[in-house]
Order: C-alpha cells, then structure tokens, then sequence
C-alpha cells in the first residue's frame, strides 16, 4: 500500500516520511489526528518497513522517486508540505531537488557518511535494531535514567523488515552523505532544516552541504532536544510548526524566495 490517508481530501496535502527502523505508525500515530485537522495527511512507509507491503528497501533515491511517481500521478504534481525525519531526510532532499513540492521539512538530517566502515555498519543493522527493541535495552534505560535511552527508542523499532532492508540503510547513508557534494543548486526549493540542540553536531555538516544546494534554506534549533524528541515526543508543537511553516509559504506562493535563514532557538 505505502501511503495511508487521513484528513479531508480538500485540505493541502503534507507527506510524511519516517525514519530508519521504524514505521509510520510507530512514527506518527500521535501526530496524524492533530494534523489531519488541518491537512490531507499522507503517511507514506518506506519499502520493506510497511507491513501492508512485501518489499525490501533499497535506497533514499528510489524511495524518492516512488514519491514523485505519487505526487505526480494523485497530487497533480505538486506537494503542498513534506515533513521527513532522520533517514526519511535523505529521500525528502531528492524529492525537493526534484521540486514537486511547495514546502519541505528535513528534521534530524544526521550526516552519516561512515566510508569504509559502512560494510561493518551494514552488518550491524539488524542486530542493533533487535537490541534497541529488547528487554536489555528497556532494563539499561530505567537502571541509568538515560532520557535517551527512556524516550521511547523500544518502541519505534520495527523487526518485521528484511535483513537486506536494515543493511541497505546502512548504504543509503553513505550515497546520500556523498550526494550532498555533488547535487546541483535548486535556488527556488523551499526547505526548512530542523534539529534538536542535541544533536547539533551531527547535523551541522548536513547544514552547511544543504545551503549550497538549496541557497534558500531555513534551519531551526530546537532547545533541549535529541533526535526525534519533536517527531516522538510532542505531537502538538510538531503539528504547530509544521502548520505555521507550510501556511507561511502557502500564503506566500510557490515564486516567493523572500524567506531568511532562522537560527533561533525553539520552544
């Protein structure tokens, strides 16, 4: 299936795209009834990690041009709003480079280029998703209090995914982390960068890669925040943001390039 429906279908359409190990539901389930007040809701699961499908992820770029095949062939081509966390950032920079969409939203675009350890990485995969879905992990989490570990990590994790799907993360990191020096500038893309103050540094390489490609881009900071804290933890903030980003821009129309670079803090 891979795109699930909510809200009015008269309302501007916002895509979401999840992150690495996880679902849509395990995602975004708290966040869909609140923003599916104010849009057409598209919860899109990437192949091998939706249950509706027997499919093996391969790449961000192919599950960017399953996208684009989407918007063009329902959506007439055009996107009102793309929120994508974590690795869901790197298949969202290729449907922006694309243009098909009026706004996007990369939250927790960690760069992860890991070279020549990415055949050791790919391994891992799996068997690290399987610890951060276990029991040990839960044990660690209420032993230490770690807020990291004891932020819902266990839940997201889903392990109905092929091992080629957890190891072809692994790959798509390092294609994507090399993309992002080669991509051509898209001067009229609109796109927002998020991040937690947490994670700050691992997000930053990402920032100063995505300015070249998207001159226009606009970065917020999110004080006290991890990776995924938004996505996973307040729902309400994060439709909040996403409602103001996507009518600010909607408002503006799709020529408008006037919006300045943002590094205030948020709430």
């Amino acid at each position: 299936m891979g795109f699930h429906h909510f809200g009015a279908d008269s309302a501007p359409t916002l895509l979401l795209v999840h992150g690495a190990d996880t679902t849509w539901e395990r995602s975004f389930s708290r966040a869909i009834p609140l923003l599916s007040r104010h849009f057409h809701v598209v919860a899109y699961g990437m192949s091998g990690f939706d249950s509706t499908e027997d499919t093996t992820f391969r790449n961000a770029r192919a599950e960017a041009e399953r996208i684009i095949g989407f918007i063009d062939s329902e959506l007439d081509g055009m996107l009102t709003c793309l929120y994508a966390h974590s690795l869901g950032c790197q298949t969202a920079t290729y449907v922006a480079h694309h243009e098909r969409v009026l706004t996007t939203i990369l939250d927790g675009a960690v760069y992860a280029n890991t070279g020549s350890f990415t055949p050791a990485m790919a391994r891992l995969e799996e068997p690290l998703a399987r610890f951060l879905a276990s029991d040990t992990l839960r044990k660690i989490a209420s032993f230490t209090g770690l807020p990291v570990l004891s932020g819902g990590v266990s839940d997201a994790i889903y392990l109905g995914a092929s091992r080629q799907s957890y190891r072809n993360t692994a790959w798509s990191n390092l294609a994507w982390s090399a993309d992002l020096h080669t991509l051509e500038p898209r001067p009229q893309a609109r796109v927002h960068l998020w991040w937690g103050e947490r994670e700050r540094r691992a997000v930053r390489p990402t920032q100063r890669l995505m300015t070249r490609i998207f001159p226009s881009l606009q970065s917020k900071e999110f004080r006290g925040f991890s990776h995924g804290d938004l996505c996973a933890r307040h729902p309400e903030l994060l439709t909040q943001e996403i409602t103001v980003v996507a009518r600010s821009h909607t408002e503006s129309g799709p020529q408008d390039q006037s919006a300045q670079v943002d590094h205030s803090p948020g709430r």
